[in-house]
């Protein structure tokens, strides 16, 4: 059956409970304080009336709301000893909540029933903040521990200062919503003592801190499988735990920022309390536990805080790396064009060297064979001029007039060297490139 199912069951089953009953003449809001330990005084709570400041109810004072369970009432001896511990103690207010007229009768119907004590429970719990209560611990025993949860889902934006749940009741409220039974959000502060969680019970954690009496099994006096009695012993523990005397663990005592399962052995018979000291430190250790984890937290948390400024700060210079090596790229983009431009140039004025080294080349060459020509031909003047001073003129066949034959050889030599020269400077031009120039 699902969470939902039983849900609605339940609702409908109030409804029809509600139909069926005049509850505002059947459940009684007793008042107990120290100059009224015994006799209590009814307090009256309608929509139109309240009777709170005529009863002698002190409202600077603090109060404690104690409720019974199944098939039970406000005489309940565990209950009226915690009651009186209190007064004992504190100078405070008691309202001892009797809803057994609803709390006979079957076990089923009995939870509707204890949903219309929880909503008129929530009615009393405005009142007392109406009038500047503000210190309001409930107490609730088996099925009474989860009325005053309850009763919370009526009061808005106010909310309980403590909330203490004794054994509280297991059978048909395992799968219902948090808002039909006792957990943690329903208080500032709740803690739970598990003294049976096999059949009457709850075995699961629903307080800020949950107290396993004994693991929450057969309680030591009790014998064996007597669950009744170990249910039953989670009221007489409660009224040990609202002691002076006890150690400041549980109860009125317990530091309210202690969380988690805490495992509690007992002994057989009153006083109960056995070892409390073990588990005093074994929960300052998990106390200094936290604290150091909290130190641990703290100084991950400057770690972390400098590792993202460092890290901040390395991607800044990232990023200016970034900037500087573009514009290096740029300038690298730039001078590998002006090399390429450069080689270019160097290829060009190469290329134009070539060109002139042969030019030069030929022109050498040329100049060479001219100096030759010209060589040859001064040596063939000399040779000729050399046979003329020597030999004489040549003989020729005319020998009678010597006059003659040198006027003749005379133009004879011109003529030849002006061919010479002629042939000359036609070779020079064709080496040098130029036209021919007539002489």
């Amino acid at each position: 059956m699902s969470s939902k199912t039983i849900t609605c069951y339940f609702l409908i089953l109030v409804i029809v409970v509600i139909c069926d009953a005049n509850y505002e003449d059947n459940i009684y809001f007793k008042l107990f304080t120290r100059k009224q330990q015994s006799d209590s005084k009814t307090i009256v709570i309608s929509k139109e009336y309240n009777n709170i400041l005529q009863i002698g109810f002190d409202v600077t004072k603090s109060t404690k709301v104690i409720v019974h369970g199944f098939k039970s009432s406000s005489n309940f001896l565990a209950l009226v000893r915690i009651k009186n511990n209190y007064l004992s103690k504190y100078d405070c207010n008691v309202i001892m909540v009797d809803w057994s007229h609803y709390a006979e009768g079957e076990y089923v119907s009995t939870i509707g029933r204890s949903r219309i004590v929880a909503f008129y429970v929530a009615r009393l719990f405005p009142v007392l903040m109406k009038h500047g209560v503000q210190d309001i611990h409930a107490i609730g025993f088996s099925l009474g521990a989860h009325i005053p949860a309850v009763a919370t889902n009526y009061l808005g934006n106010n909310e309980l200062k403590h909330i203490t749940g004794l054994d509280p009741a297991k059978p048909f409220l395992m799968n219902v919503g948090l808002d039909a039974k006792l957990d943690s959000s329903d208080a500032e502060f709740v803690d739970v003592y598990h003294t049976e969680s096999f059949i009457q019970g709850k075995a699961e954690a629903c307080g800020h801190v949950d107290f396993k009496m004994n693991w929450g099994e057969i309680q030591p006096g009790c014998g064996d499988f007597n669950i009744g009695c170990a249910h039953e012993r989670a009221p007489i523990i409660g009224e040990e735990v609202s002691r002076e005397s006890v150690l400041k663990l549980a109860g009125e005592y317990v530091d309210r920022n202690v969380r988690g399962w805490y495992e509690v052995p007992t002994n057989t018979n009153s006083p109960f309390a056995k070892g409390l000291t073990n588990l005093l430190e074994k929960m300052e250790g998990r106390l200094a536990g936290l604290e150091s984890m909290k130190q641990s937290l703290e100084s991950m948390t400057e770690t972390v805080a400098t590792l993202v400024n460092d890290n901040k700060k390395i991607l800044e210079d990232l990023k200016e790396c970034q900037n500087k090596i573009g514009s290096i790229r740029n300038d690298v983009k730039e001078a590998t064009s002006k090399i390429e431009n450069v080689s270019r140039k160097v290829k060009d004025h190469n290329t134009r060297l070539a060109a002139v080294e042969s030019k030069i080349t030929g022109a050498a060459g040329a100049n060479a064979v001219l100096a030759d020509c010209d060589t040859s031909l001064r040596v063939a003047c000399l040779s000729l001029a050399n046979q003329i001073v020597v030999t004489g003129v040549p003989k020729t066949d005319d020998t009678t007039d010597p006059n003659k034959l040198a006027k003749d050889f005379v133009p004879a030599l011109t003529n030849c060297l002006d061919v010479a020269l002629s042939d000359f400077e036609i070779i020079r031009a064709q080496r040098m490139g130029r036209k021919k120039i007539n002489v």
